[in-house]
């Protein structure tokens, strides 16, 4: 997963995103806890069950989970 900044949100993407329209993204809020984690340090400083949450919602996004 990939992360970057956009206006008032940092955008998650699996490492092959094309573009916003094509890829799967979720939006975290950038005043969010895990919005500043992101700014901060990236997604290692994310907690395990906020990275297995947007992992999840990025694969449901991309149609790999029912």
């Amino acid at each position: 997963m990939k992360y970057f900044v956009d206006g008032d949100y940092v955008v998650v993407t699996l490492d092959d995103f094309v573009d916003l329209q094509e890829s799967p993204a979720v939006f975290i809020p950038k005043d969010s806890e895990d919005g500043q984690a992101l700014l901060l340090d990236g997604i290692r400083m994310l907690s395990l069950g906020s990275i297995q949450r947007i992992f999840n919602e990025l694969q449901r996004k991309a149609g790999n989970v029912g």
